[in-house]
């Protein structure tokens, strides 16, 4: 009995593939984007998550550095234009383009709204407050409106963008019932 309780506490892994599967009534403007295949359904750039179920996750220190995540502005667009990090990694914003750009978000608990004027410009942004996925940042370029980007701050390790496939891992799961 005393052995099965320790194999039952191992850390685990979450592994899947997010689909999304259209609704031919309502057209979905961006499907083409984050759709690699629109006839399995696999999707890019979701966010995903666990929480403990029916709580909010705590805060996980993991002991791990801070990370520095890349949002680069190329060809007009934030890319990636989704990114996942935990409460007091940071985002180093670039611009790949010739024009002038800015990176904004003047409604977080740490507003910004910083331009980066010529091609290879950039800007280290700390983010100490997590949101999860009821409070992402939006982060847009002043002098583009069309630039859009979405940056999800996470109190706990648990948590990934999909890959251009749909896919995830997430790994070191404690033990326990989520969502």
């Amino acid at each position: 009995q005393r052995q099965r309780n320790k194999l039952n506490n191992r850390p685990g892994i979450i592994e899947g593939v997010v689909l999304y599967h259209p609704d031919p009534g309502r057209r979905w403007q961006q499907q083409t984007y984050y759709l690699r295949k629109p006839e399995t359904g696999e999707l890019a750039q979701a966010v995903v998550t666990l929480q403990a179920k029916g709580k909010p996750m705590r805060h996980k220190d993991t002991g791990r550095p801070n990370k520095v995540v890349e949002m680069d502005q190329v060809n007009f667009r934030f890319v990636p234009d989704t990114i996942s990090i935990q409460a007091g990694d940071s985002v180093e914003f670039k611009n790949s383009d010739e024009a002038l750009h800015n990176v904004m978000n003047p409604t977080s608990s740490n507003p910004f709204n910083i331009n980066l004027p010529r091609k290879g410009s950039r800007h280290l942004q700390k983010f100490e407050t997590a949101g999860g996925l009821q409070n992402p940042l939006r982060i847009s370029c002043l002098y583009h409106v069309a630039m859009r980007g979405w940056i999800f701050v996470f109190n706990h390790p648990y948590h990934q963008v999909t890959d251009t496939n749909g896919r995830f891992r997430l790994v070191n799961i404690p033990a326990g019932e989520y969502e």
